[in-house]
């Protein structure tokens, strides 16, 4: 802020905020002139950037209105917005087009206080679409914990830098907008991965390549009640850049089954030590948590390959203190190990080692939390799913949607994690398995996108080439 005339830094989000606005309201409404404009206008510079955006979209012909939440109204704003033909009001009229969240910014504590608080209740109530200035007021931007009466937005228009908070809860975020307002950033909080970043992951065999040298990606998934957990982890595999996938017959009926829809897939009944050619595992979706079940997880565990514990197996893992000392055992001599919980798993693996509750501290600390007592990367699923490790990156992904809420569409997920470790060990890119994990975590969600609405698994995972194809698009 000391390198740029004062005022610069908020003239640019606010034409930023303005220029979204009106793409906003020209999908919603058809077009700017004649909108409804009301501004929600905090103390400190949210309400400052909403006041200069409200001035503009008046000079583009929209009708707007402040309604005042502070004592220290932003001046040189409100100068403007008045000048433009803003026009104070006591509450938020019932005739809005947008309303502009300005309440609260990245430095707000606590819960909206009860003016504020009660004009977000009259915001909603309106059906108007909310607009927040660069985070929901009441999320913090740090953890994403929302606070009581905390905004719900239809999109947030942040600015500089993603804020970890936005990302994170996309329930409160709604559609997030980037505006570059010239920061220089130094060392991020977290990372979000974008489809160029993924190509590397899944650029394709080279003239040289053969089933064995792309990878192997081992299953071990389904049971005797849950035989389609098998398949559809299997189909996940199939399609994302693996040169061969490999079932693990557990004499439960699922090896068969898998084999007559995919007659490309290998199965073999042997100990999974001495399943050489296996370069990643998927273990877990469909298990019933039984002796029989942990017998193969504690198996699978005691290979040198990476492995994604999913469904069944954290089950497992959460009641097996043996099982626990074995993940413990593969962080301590270099071997990678991904979880990959939704919440109520997570919370079932936490109480199980003492790690922190998402009540308690947010997603994201309880993620990394577990990461670090577990000694494994946790794919924590979910809106706005993270990704950490016992080292303390972070990642965040963006590119899933509410498709992905349906039944199966996890253990298509388990399947692509593990085609894509697997591809990742064969090719020695050792140092970047939690990439892996989080590319794997993307194409699972451009799938997802991809598929016809409403999705089944089944269409996700059929989608899974198309995503594979879309990151290399991105990426050349």
């Amino acid at each position: 802020m000391a390198d740029v005339p004062e005022g610069a830094l908020m003239q640019r989000a606010a034409f930023g905020l303005s220029v979204i606005c009106a793409q906003v309201l020209v999908q919603t409404r058809g077009r700017v002139v004649g909108s409804r404009i009301c501004v929600l206008a905090g103390s400190g510079g949210n309400g400052g950037d909403a006041l200069w955006a409200a001035s503009l979209l008046a000079a583009r012909g929209c009708s707007v209105r402040i309604v005042k939440l502070g004592d220290r109204i932003h001046a040189e704003g409100m100068a403007a917005a008045l000048r433009a033909g803003g026009r104070v009001v006591a509450s938020v009229p019932d005739d809005c087009d947008l309303i502009l969240d300005g309440i609260v910014g990245i430095g707000g504590t606590g819960p909206l206080r009860d003016v504020a608080a009660r004009a977000v209740v009259q915001a909603k109530d309106s059906g108007a679409l909310m607009v927040s200035v660069d985070i929901p007021s009441g999320v913090d931007a740090d953890s994403g914990i929302a606070r009581p009466g905390a905004v719900v937005a239809d999109v947030t228009v942040t600015f500089g830098a993603l804020k970890l908070g936005v990302v994170a809860n996309p329930g409160y975020a709604g559609h997030v907008e980037f505006v570059d307002i010239g920061l220089n950033q130094s060392m991020p909080s977290g990372w979000v991965m974008q489809a160029g970043d993924v190509a590397g992951f899944v650029g394709g065999p080279d003239l040289i390549d053969y089933k064995y040298s792309r990878g192997v990606a081992g299953i071990a998934a389904g049971s005797q009640d849950y035989r389609g957990a098998g398949l559809l982890c299997v189909l996940g595999a199939r399609h994302a850049d693996i040169g061969m996938v490999q079932v693990l017959d557990r004499r439960d009926g699922v090896a068969p089954l898998v084999v007559d829809h995919c007659p490309d897939v290998v199965i073999s009944g042997a100990d999974p030590s001495d399943q050489t050619r296996v370069s990643a595992w998927a273990c877990g979706p469909g298990f019933a948590g039984g002796p029989e079940d942990e017998s193969a997880v504690s198996a699978i565990l005691r290979t040198d390959v990476p492995v994604v514990l999913d469904a069944g197996a954290l089950t497992v893992a959460a009641h097996s203190r043996s099982v626990q000392a074995l993940i413990a055992d593969r962080w301590a001599r270099g071997a990678f190990t991904v979880v990959t919980p939704h919440e109520g798993e997570f919370a079932r693996l936490a109480d199980s080692v003492g790690a922190a509750h998402i009540g308690d501290v947010g997603r994201l600390a309880a993620a990394r939390d577990l990461a670090t007592r577990l000694s494994c990367a946790v794919l924590f699923k979910g809106p706005g799913s993270i990704i950490t490790s016992p080292t303390g990156e972070l990642w965040i992904d963006m590119e899933g949607t509410e498709a992905l809420g349906t039944a199966g569409s996890g253990d298509v997920l388990a399947g692509i994690l593990a085609a894509v470790l697997a591809g990742a060990w064969v090719r020695d890119e050792r140092d970047d398995l939690l990439m892996a994990v989080v590319a794997g975590v993307w194409l699972h969600g451009c799938a997802g996108r991809l598929a016809p609405s409403p999705a089944t698994a089944v269409d996700i995972a059929g989608c899974v080439g198309d995503a594979v194809q879309a990151a290399r698009l991105a990426a050349s």
